[in-house]
Order: C-alpha cells, then structure tokens, then sequence
C-alpha cells in the first residue's frame, strides 16, 4: 500500500522506510491523532524541546518493528560540530542505514515556509552528491537534491537539533498482539485535546479584547491547522483493522479533517475583518468537530472490536492445530510444513 496524505512528518518519515521494505507502516500511526503538542500564553504549536512526546515514537517504532535507531547527534556541540558528524555519517553510512534530521523550513526552497516561519521539520538524507544533498521529504512528498549551502542552513532548528541512524535490516512486521494492546492503549472516548486548547485559546483572547479577535490571533494558533493532520492516522487504524487498502479518505474522517481547515480558515477571517466575533457560532462550530471526531472514535472501536476477535479466533485456530498434530506424533518439522500451508499463517 501507498502513504498518500500528511500526518506527522516524523512519522510520515518512518512509514516512507518501512514503505520500502514493503512492511505495513499503519499500526506506526496509532495514537498519532493524540500526539503532544504544547498550548500556553503565547499559542499553540506542533513541537517543543522542552517537552519530550511522551509516546515516544522512536522506541515505539523499534518495539513494533525492531529496527534499532541511534542518535548521533550531540545536544552539547555546536552547530558547525554536529554539521560535521552528520556530514561524515552521510559518507560514510552504509547501504543498509537512513539517516533521519531535524531542520527547519524556512530554509527549505521547496517547502511553502520558505523565507517566511521558522517551523521544526523531519526528512530523511540519502546521500551527499559533490555539494548537493539528496533528500526525501515524506511529508511533502519531494525528493531531489538541494545546495550544500541550503542544508547547512536548514540543519537544526534555532539552538536545537535531533539525528537519528536506523539499521534497516532488521525491520520485521508488527506483531499483532503488540499490534493489539496499542490499540486497546490509545482508544480513547474522550475529545481530543487540540479540541479544548483551541476553543479556550480563542475565547480568553477574544474576551480579552472586548469582544474582537487579536489580529495576532491566527498567527498565535497557527499551527493547530498543522496538528489536525494527525487526525487522518484514524483512516490509516480503520483501514489496518478492515484490511482495506485505499487512497480516499474514509466518508467521516476526512469530514473531520475538513472541517478542521475550515474552522481554521474562519479564526483567520476573524482577524481580518476585525468585527466582533461570535462566541456561540463559535462554540456550536467546535460542538460539531466534536460530534465528528466521537463519531470516529466510535467507528474506529467498532472496528477494532471486530478485528480483535477475529484475530482471537485465527489464533485459537492455529494452537488447536499444532495440539492435534502432537497428539499424533507428528514431527516438529510435519507440523511446521503443516502449518505453513494454513492460509494466514506464517513461520518467524
């Protein structure tokens, strides 16, 4: 299957490895509609140093995959220190390694933050060529070679930086009891998170300022726009549990994601326009995001109820087989012959 949409580019850079080992990248996502963002005074945004994921995505993606994943940069060097060793590992690596950074892109002449807003961002580095670099840009779905001067620029974000190796060789499918306690982990009824952050960012703003939206206002919650991209991993977790594999976005998902841009695009009206925002259209907008996102939510345990249980089943039936076999005296390697041939079975 094909990763066709913008979720998480951290995550968006994993799926794009294990895409090339024709590994099923869809369980990577679970979870990634709840991923840390930070909300304060000042907006909300999709990355903060100060404040680890606590999901974790690189040790959840060696638990899932087995892949291990090293970090080779230095949080105590500098820049040009640690532009050094990346410089080196890329000449160096081997074939069967990717090398995965954090830049920024305003750096980037490809990406439409160009010149424009300083923003963290993750792509894969293929290989150096004479003074261009060969990327992949998963998110962005863009692969070339850019300057020697623009990776320099990009590589890191402000004072911060991440770079990690990954040994692909020992990428392996998810194991589906693994597969099944995340899922039963990050099932949650509960509204988002991204949901209540903005519905009370914007109102302690606009009551701040007798009834008007701040004309910073869009420019402080900008990135909630980029955040509710994580909402189409729940199509990704629908589609693993229904062993579907499309293109299109399931009917009430991509519902929910629209209509999150247009919630978006309706706090930048409120900014230009600069007339007195309704509080309560408002909030019955934010009411009917979260009777889309329940309705998700509840389609999604439906699904994985079922999945469940017919994953209980094909287990069930695999153990009563082997046990049959024993009592018989088969061989070990009868019964290994025997069971490579039941349909959905496999020997690891």
């Amino acid at each position: 299957m094909n990763k066709t949409r913008q979720v998480h580019c951290l995550l968006d850079c994993y799926a794009s490895i294990l895409e090339e080992k024709e590994v099923d990248f869809r369980p990577l996502y679970l979870g990634a509609w709840d991923a840390y963002f930070e909300s304060n005074d000042e907006g909300i945004f999709y990355h903060t140093d100060e404040v680890a994921d606590p999901k974790d995505w690189h040790n959840r993606f060696t638990l899932l995959y087995g892949a291990p994943i090293s970090n080779w940069f230095n949080y105590n060097a500098a820049k040009d220190r640690n532009f050094a060793i990346f410089t080196d590992l890329i000449l160096s690596k081997e074939a069967y390694e990717t090398v995965i950074i954090m830049v920024d892109l305003f750096f980037l002449p490809y990406s439409y933050q160009y010149g424009s807003k300083h923003s963290p961002h993750f792509l894969i580095v293929k290989n150096r060529q004479g003074t261009e670099w060969l990327i992949k840009d998963p998110y962005f779905g863009w692969e070339e070679t850019i300057a020697d001067v623009d990776m320099y620029s990009a590589f890191g974000f402000m004072e911060f930086g991440m770079g990690r190796v990954m040994d692909i060789r020992a990428i392996r499918d998810a194991d589906k009891q693994l597969v099944s306690h995340l899922f039963a982990k990050e099932l949650n009824p509960s509204p988002g998170r991204l949901l209540v952050q903005v519905e009370g960012y914007v109102r302690q703003s606009v009551e701040k300022n007798g009834g008007y939206a701040p004309r910073t206002l869009f420019a402080s919650i900008q990135d909630a726009g980029v955040i509710a991209k994580r909402y189409g991993s729940y199509d990704y977790a629908l589609q693993y549990c229904r062993g579907n594999i499309g293109t299109e976005l399931n009917p009430a998902v991509s519902d929910l994601v629209k209509g999150w841009e247009n919630l978006m695009l309706t706090i930048a009206r409120y900014g230009i326009l600069q007339r007195k925002v309704d509080l309560q259209a408002f909030t019955e907008r934010l009411d009917h995001l979260h009777k889309l996102e329940r309705a998700v939510k509840e389609e999604l345990s439906q699904a994985f109820t079922v999945w469940k249980s017919r994953l209980s089943r094909s287990e069930t039936g695999s153990r009563n087989n082997e046990a049959d076999y024993e009592k018989s005296g088969a061989s070990a390697a009868d019964r290994a012959a025997k069971l490579t041939a039941i349909p959905g079975a496999e020997m690891k």
